[in-house]
């Protein structure tokens, strides 16, 4: 939809040599106005006119023009909103969420089966905020080994204590049942 709907050029005389208008779609276009400007050439070093242009356009061309223009924006801005989006749940998609499922599965397999000594590796190649998390839940499964291992010990220590124990008060209650055994039968 061009902005100029007609076109007069008259020569340096004051003769038509071009005139032309198109139809619009209403008869006499509103807010109609024109541009003129003069068409010279330059000769031996004097500026000749050939000819005077003018150009007739309308408000009501300028705004169906602008109209377009603005629909066309519009359109546009929402392919590239729509290909951003896109994009962005990509990326997320693979960057992050992906990443993360297979972080908390191996977290959850090691809840399910009980912690066995396992390392999380969800296979993070850079070193970005979910390897960081990684190596913190690998951290804390290894403190968590620590105390199950100082836990162990301990559980392991007083059942010798116990063991010992029982075995002496073992050996006393022989003693003593061999004492009272041995004094029933001198009363006897």
């Amino acid at each position: 939809m061009p902005i100029v709907y007609g076109v007069d050029i008259v020569g340096k005389n004051g003769e038509a040599l071009y005139k032309s208008k198109r139809n619009l779609t209403s008869q006499t276009p509103n807010g109609d106005f024109s541009y003129v400007f003069d068409v010279k050439y330059s000769f031996e070093g004097k500026e000749v006119p050939l000819a005077r242009v003018t150009l007739h356009s309308s408000d009501e061309i300028i705004f169906e023009r602008t109209k377009v223009g603005f629909f066309m924006l519009l359109i546009s801005a929402l392919i590239k909103s729509a290909a951003l989006v896109i994009l962005f749940y990509l990326a997320f998609s693979r960057y992050l969420k992906k990443p993360l499922d297979r972080l908390t599965k191996q977290v959850s397999a090691i809840k399910d089966k009980g912690y066995g000594g396992e390392h999380i590796d969800a296979g993070f190649k850079d070193k970005n905020e979910l390897s960081m998390l990684q190596e913190s839940f690998n951290d804390l499964l290894e403190h968590i080994r620590t105390q199950e291992e100082a836990k162990t010990q301990i559980v392991s220590e007083q059942n010798k204590l116990l063991e010992t124990e029982v075995h002496r008060r073992t050996k006393e209650l022989r003693k003593s049942e061999l004492r009272h055994r041995v004094i029933f039968e001198e009363s006897a």
